[in-house]
């Protein structure tokens, strides 16, 4: 499947959920997927690995997976050959493999640009820039008119996007 039809069923399957977090964990099942792509992967080993510490419960997830079977984003096989006791095993995947910013939730995007903007902060005061925020807040007012308070770094944040920050962090160490 091309990228450019995948992203707008994507699109299309993310409208269909109302919650945020549903939005979430069936991108973080998209995600794990994709890092697996086009390999067959075992739905039992998908769901001990992500219902739990990423999906809270057992019927969110195969609730997600049917609306992705359904719309085609992921190819479902039952194993028939299989010699297992009890039920046959279920394979699923992705046809192909995606960019991985397909799978970037609103939190992630968020997050790499606080991660920029530090960075962007950093290379100012390298090039001798005393006060950054400062410098920033005038830039922004210049360009668009708009004044922007500078984050002194006390403001309350979203556990969830400390959560993902903090992820960001250990993955570039």
């Amino acid at each position: 499947m091309e990228d450019v039809v995948f992203l707008e069923r994507l699109k299309t399957v993310l409208a269909y959920f109302r919650s945020e977090d549903t939005k979430y964990y069936a991108l973080s099942l998209l995600r794990f997927l994709n890092n697996r792509a086009p390999k067959m992967v075992r739905l039992k080993d998908v769901q001990n690995a992500l219902v739990g510490d990423v999906i809270k419960h057992d019927a969110q997830f195969f609730r997600i997976i049917k609306v992705l079977t359904e719309e085609h984003l992921i190819h479902g096989f039952v194993d028939t050959e299989s010699r297992e006791p009890g039920r046959r095993p279920v394979y699923i995947r992705l046809r192909d493999r995606h960019p991985d910013y397909f799978f970037d939730t609103r939190d992630d995007l968020l997050s790499k640009r606080y991660v920029e903007l530090a960075a962007a902060k950093e290379l100012l005061k390298d090039c001798g820039v005393e006060d950054p925020d400062t410098a920033i807040q005038n830039k922004v007012n210049e360009m668009y008119g708009v004044t922007v308070e500078p984050d002194d770094g006390t403001s309350e944040e979203d556990p969830r996007m400390k959560a993902i920050r903090e992820r960001m962090e250990r993955e570039k160490d």
